[in-house]
Protein backbone atom coordinates (compact mmCIF):
# COMPACT_ATOMS: atom_id res chain seq x y z
CA UNK A 1 0.00 0.00 0.00
CA UNK A 2 1.25 3.82 -0.78
CA UNK A 3 2.80 5.28 2.30
CA UNK A 4 3.86 2.20 4.10
CA UNK A 5 7.30 1.08 4.22
CA UNK A 6 8.79 -2.09 2.05
CA UNK A 7 11.17 -3.94 4.22
CA UNK A 8 13.51 -6.70 3.01
CA UNK A 9 12.65 -9.73 4.74
CA UNK A 10 16.34 -11.98 5.41
CA UNK A 11 17.05 -14.87 4.16
CA UNK A 12 17.71 -16.67 7.17
CA UNK A 13 15.97 -16.17 10.60
CA UNK A 14 17.66 -17.98 13.47
CA UNK A 15 16.75 -18.32 17.33
CA UNK A 16 19.15 -19.09 19.25
CA UNK A 17 17.59 -19.52 22.58
CA UNK A 18 19.99 -17.18 24.80
CA UNK A 19 18.29 -16.86 27.93
CA UNK A 20 14.73 -16.49 26.43
CA UNK A 21 12.74 -16.77 22.92
CA UNK A 22 13.91 -13.83 20.75
CA UNK A 23 9.89 -13.15 19.63
CA UNK A 24 6.95 -13.59 20.48
CA UNK A 25 5.82 -15.88 17.78
CA UNK A 26 6.15 -19.01 19.24
CA UNK A 27 2.94 -21.30 20.56
CA UNK A 28 2.25 -24.47 22.52
CA UNK A 29 -0.79 -26.60 22.05
CA UNK A 30 -2.98 -25.51 24.96
CA UNK A 31 -1.71 -23.90 28.08
CA UNK A 32 0.47 -26.01 29.70
CA UNK A 33 -0.31 -27.74 33.13
CA UNK A 34 3.59 -27.48 33.85
CA UNK A 35 6.90 -26.04 32.45
CA UNK A 36 8.32 -28.32 30.30
CA UNK A 37 11.35 -26.04 29.12
CA UNK A 38 13.96 -24.42 30.18
CA UNK A 39 16.53 -22.35 28.99
CA UNK A 40 20.43 -23.34 29.34
CA UNK A 41 23.84 -22.46 28.16
CA UNK A 42 23.58 -23.29 24.37
CA UNK A 43 19.94 -23.70 24.04
CA UNK A 44 16.79 -24.91 24.98
CA UNK A 45 16.08 -27.89 27.20
CA UNK A 46 12.53 -29.56 26.75
CA UNK A 47 11.64 -32.09 29.81
CA UNK A 48 9.84 -34.33 27.70
CA UNK A 49 6.12 -35.14 29.53
CA UNK A 50 3.45 -38.04 28.95
CA UNK A 51 1.33 -36.16 26.08
CA UNK A 52 2.09 -37.12 22.22
CA UNK A 53 1.23 -35.08 19.25
CA UNK A 54 -1.91 -37.12 18.40
CA UNK A 55 -3.54 -35.93 22.07
CA UNK A 56 -5.27 -33.14 22.36
CA UNK A 57 -3.45 -32.13 25.37
CA UNK A 58 0.08 -30.55 25.78
CA UNK A 59 2.99 -32.08 24.65
CA UNK A 60 6.35 -30.89 25.64
CA UNK A 61 6.30 -28.70 22.32
CA UNK A 62 7.01 -25.66 20.91
CA UNK A 63 5.51 -24.23 17.47
CA UNK A 64 5.36 -21.43 14.74
CA UNK A 65 3.40 -20.51 12.20
CA UNK A 66 5.00 -21.02 8.48
CA UNK A 67 5.25 -18.26 7.33
CA UNK A 68 6.72 -18.95 3.87
CA UNK A 69 5.37 -21.61 0.97
CA UNK A 70 9.59 -22.35 0.13
CA UNK A 71 11.47 -22.60 3.27
CA UNK A 72 13.93 -24.68 5.57
CA UNK A 73 13.16 -25.27 9.13
CA UNK A 74 16.30 -26.71 10.65
CA UNK A 75 17.71 -26.86 14.33
CA UNK A 76 20.59 -29.22 16.18
CA UNK A 77 19.28 -31.48 18.36
CA UNK A 78 21.48 -33.35 21.24
CA UNK A 79 19.89 -36.43 22.81
CA UNK A 80 20.34 -39.61 24.37
CA UNK A 81 17.13 -41.95 24.57
CA UNK A 82 17.28 -44.83 26.16
CA UNK A 83 13.74 -46.28 25.24
CA UNK A 84 12.04 -47.23 21.61
CA UNK A 85 9.23 -45.09 23.44
CA UNK A 86 11.04 -42.00 23.72
CA UNK A 87 11.91 -39.43 20.84
CA UNK A 88 12.58 -36.13 20.29
CA UNK A 89 12.90 -33.70 17.12
CA UNK A 90 11.10 -31.25 14.79
CA UNK A 91 7.74 -31.25 13.05
CA UNK A 92 5.63 -29.85 10.47
CA UNK A 93 2.34 -30.11 12.32
CA UNK A 94 -1.39 -29.08 11.11
CA UNK A 95 -3.64 -30.92 13.83
CA UNK A 96 -3.20 -34.31 16.06
CA UNK A 97 -3.98 -35.96 12.74
CA UNK A 98 -1.66 -34.79 9.98
CA UNK A 99 2.01 -33.85 11.06
CA UNK A 100 5.04 -35.33 10.05
CA UNK A 101 8.51 -35.75 12.12
CA UNK A 102 12.09 -36.26 12.21
CA UNK A 103 14.27 -36.90 14.93
CA UNK A 104 16.09 -39.19 17.09
CA UNK A 105 14.72 -42.33 19.17
CA UNK A 106 15.93 -45.65 19.67
CA UNK A 107 15.57 -48.35 17.20
CA UNK A 108 12.62 -51.07 18.17
CA UNK A 109 14.52 -53.73 17.31
CA UNK A 110 17.77 -53.08 17.58
CA UNK A 111 17.64 -50.74 20.15
CA UNK A 112 19.99 -48.50 19.23
CA UNK A 113 20.37 -45.00 18.81
CA UNK A 114 18.69 -44.08 15.53
CA UNK A 115 17.68 -41.29 13.35
CA UNK A 116 13.74 -41.82 12.28
CA UNK A 117 10.93 -39.77 9.94
CA UNK A 118 7.47 -40.07 10.66
CA UNK A 119 4.72 -39.16 7.53
CA UNK A 120 0.77 -39.09 8.12
CA UNK A 121 -0.79 -39.18 4.61
CA UNK A 122 -4.10 -40.48 3.34
CA UNK A 123 -8.01 -40.27 4.02
CA UNK A 124 -7.12 -41.72 7.73
CA UNK A 125 -3.29 -40.66 8.19
CA UNK A 126 -1.45 -43.34 7.86
CA UNK A 127 1.15 -43.61 10.03
CA UNK A 128 4.78 -44.76 7.88
CA UNK A 129 8.55 -44.98 9.76
CA UNK A 130 11.28 -44.60 8.18
CA UNK A 131 14.94 -45.38 10.48
CA UNK A 132 18.47 -44.27 9.52
CA UNK A 133 21.50 -44.79 11.34
CA UNK A 134 23.07 -42.59 13.78
CA UNK A 135 26.06 -42.13 15.91
CA UNK A 136 25.65 -43.49 19.42
CA UNK A 137 26.07 -40.12 21.08
CA UNK A 138 26.58 -36.26 20.20
CA UNK A 139 24.00 -33.90 18.38
CA UNK A 140 22.60 -34.35 14.71
CA UNK A 141 20.93 -31.45 12.57
CA UNK A 142 17.57 -31.56 11.66
CA UNK A 143 15.36 -30.39 8.48
CA UNK A 144 12.06 -30.12 6.95
CA UNK A 145 12.28 -28.48 3.53
CA UNK A 146 8.89 -26.71 2.72
CA UNK A 147 8.27 -26.32 -1.25
CA UNK A 148 5.39 -25.38 -3.66
CA UNK A 149 4.37 -29.36 -4.24
CA UNK A 150 5.85 -31.03 -0.98
CA UNK A 151 7.92 -31.19 2.71
CA UNK A 152 11.02 -32.99 2.75
CA UNK A 153 12.52 -34.28 6.29
CA UNK A 154 15.88 -34.83 6.47
CA UNK A 155 18.98 -34.99 9.11
CA UNK A 156 22.78 -34.35 8.70
CA UNK A 157 25.94 -35.06 11.19
CA UNK A 158 28.85 -32.72 11.53
CA UNK A 159 29.40 -30.05 8.50
CA UNK A 160 27.68 -33.30 6.42
CA UNK A 161 24.99 -32.90 3.34
CA UNK A 162 21.51 -33.16 4.10
CA UNK A 163 20.05 -36.82 3.81
CA UNK A 164 16.36 -36.58 3.24
CA UNK A 165 14.89 -39.56 3.76
CA UNK A 166 11.35 -39.26 2.85
CA UNK A 167 9.10 -36.52 1.01
CA UNK A 168 5.05 -35.71 1.86
CA UNK A 169 2.66 -34.10 -0.64
CA UNK A 170 1.23 -30.85 0.32
CA UNK A 171 -1.84 -31.55 0.20
CA UNK A 172 -1.88 -33.66 3.69
CA UNK A 173 -0.92 -30.83 5.43
CA UNK A 174 -4.07 -29.10 4.48
CA UNK A 175 -6.40 -32.18 5.11
CA UNK A 176 -8.48 -33.43 8.07
CA UNK A 177 -9.98 -36.75 8.93
CA UNK A 178 -14.27 -37.43 8.31
CA UNK A 179 -15.74 -35.29 10.80
CA UNK A 180 -12.84 -33.27 12.08
CA UNK A 181 -12.10 -29.22 10.59
CA UNK A 182 -8.81 -27.55 10.81
CA UNK A 183 -8.82 -24.39 12.73
CA UNK A 184 -5.22 -23.25 12.06
CA UNK A 185 -2.65 -23.49 9.67
CA UNK A 186 0.36 -24.91 9.20
CA UNK A 187 3.39 -24.91 12.08
CA UNK A 188 7.23 -25.79 12.35
CA UNK A 189 7.56 -27.14 16.03
CA UNK A 190 10.30 -28.54 17.99
CA UNK A 191 9.32 -31.16 20.95
CA UNK A 192 10.00 -34.10 23.33
CA UNK A 193 7.66 -36.57 24.70
CA UNK A 194 8.05 -40.69 25.82
CA UNK A 195 5.02 -41.97 24.41
CA UNK A 196 2.28 -41.86 27.32
CA UNK A 197 4.93 -42.22 29.90
CA UNK A 198 6.91 -40.24 32.64
CA UNK A 199 10.82 -39.40 30.90
CA UNK A 200 13.85 -38.09 32.74
CA UNK A 201 15.81 -37.75 29.42
CA UNK A 202 16.33 -34.18 28.14
CA UNK A 203 16.83 -32.83 24.54
CA UNK A 204 18.63 -29.91 23.84
CA UNK A 205 17.96 -27.66 20.85
CA UNK A 206 21.07 -25.76 20.13
CA UNK A 207 18.90 -23.46 17.88
CA UNK A 208 15.97 -22.94 15.24
CA UNK A 209 16.56 -21.50 12.13
CA UNK A 210 14.38 -20.79 8.91
CA UNK A 211 16.00 -20.21 5.73
CA UNK A 212 14.08 -19.05 2.53
CA UNK A 213 14.76 -21.02 -0.80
Amino acid sequence: MPGLYKLDRPKIWRDDFRGKFTDKAWYTQRTPYKQFHKFVNGGLRLFGNVYTLDDRETPAAFFRKQEDLSVVFSTQLDFTPTSPRHEAGITVFLSIWYHNEVGLTLHPETKVRTVFVKTRTGPMAELKTIYAPAAEAGPVNLFIKAEPNQYSLGYSVGGGNVTYLATVENRWLQSYVQGWQNFVGTHFGVYSLAGRLPMLILADFKYVQTQLL
